[in-house]
């Protein structure tokens, strides 16, 4: 007796073809790749920035946080000599860059203090050579008064 084996045939082995894809289809997904990286690249620029900007909010406030506790402990109760000299506040009392949970910086805060002392502005300066660079200035003074780019209030 003649022993058989069951033995499958790829349809593309049938037809003489080997296994794999065609340069229209590989094409066809490159072209979808590009598509969608078009559409995501610049969405995701925009969160990163919009994410910046918020751990920005955030820092400022805290600095108007400190600022106001250096205040209460000096014995001036003002606001003179929390900022060091060029603006920047105190490394004791705050650091200069921010956000403050990254090490990529984003933005440099500085500290203006009226002549009386009473009254503060907080700058956070975007960096240059950072995707922040040509985002605007965020301020917030010791009233409250929030700014972003020359305009009233953050966003």
């Amino acid at each position: 007796m003649l022993a058989t084996r069951n033995v499958k045939v790829s349809s593309y082995a049938r037809l003489g073809r080997e296994a794999g894809f065609t340069l229209t289809e590989l094409m066809i997904v490159v072209c979808v790749l590009a598509i969608l990286s078009a559409i995501a690249y610049p969405s995701y620029l925009d969160y990163v920035k919009r994410t910046s900007r918020d751990a920005a909010h955030g820092g400022v406030q805290l600095l108007a946080a400190a600022l106001e506790r250096g205040k209460i402990n000096s014995s001036t109760k003002n606001y003179t000599g929390l900022a060091a000299d060029g603006g920047a506040p105190i490394a004791t009392l705050f650091p200069s860059e921010l956000p403050l949970d990254s090490e990529d910086k984003m933005y440099t805060l500085s500290i203006s203090v009226n002549d009386a002392g009473n009254e503060f502005t907080i700058t956070a300066t975007p960096i240059e050579g950072t995707i922040m660079e040509d985002d605007g200035d965020i301020t917030l003074t010791n009233t409250g008064i929030k700014t972003w780019n020359g305009e009233a209030g953050w966003k």
